[in-house]
């Protein structure tokens, strides 16, 4: 999923899925995203359950004693949630406050989407 988007916040702090990613969402069976934070920047990285699974299970391979590594496992792994969605529906994102704290978004402010 390529491109980039700008998608409005609710009052609860969700965001409604562009189409374009609601498509590929669609077309590959996805109930579920993952948001977590990015260890770079104060932003947050979205995945697809089934690209999570795999970039999840290739962290947690990785060795633990490098505490870079370390690190990085925490801010990412540590930092996970799994947000379930019904594809049919609205698939509306509701984004955790300490996540959004993080990556500095206000309520009801608008947000871009990098793909």
């Amino acid at each position: 999923m390529y491109g980039f988007n700008t998608v409005s916040l609710d009052q609860k702090g969700r965001l409604a899925i562009p189409a374009k990613y609601r498509a590929h969402l669609l077309a590959n069976n996805e109930t579920q995203v993952v948001v977590t934070k990015d260890p770079q920047y104060p932003s947050l990285k979205i995945y697809p359950g089934s690209q999570w699974n795999k970039i999840s299970l290739k962290l947690e391979s990785l060795q633990t004693l490098d505490p870079i590594v370390r690190n990085l496992q925490w801010t990412i792994l540590g930092n996970a949630n799994v947000i379930e969605f019904d594809v049919l529906g609205r698939m509306l994102l509701l984004i955790p406050l300490e996540l959004r704290k993080y990556a500095e978004i206000k309520d009801e402010k608008q947000i871009s989407l990098i793909g």
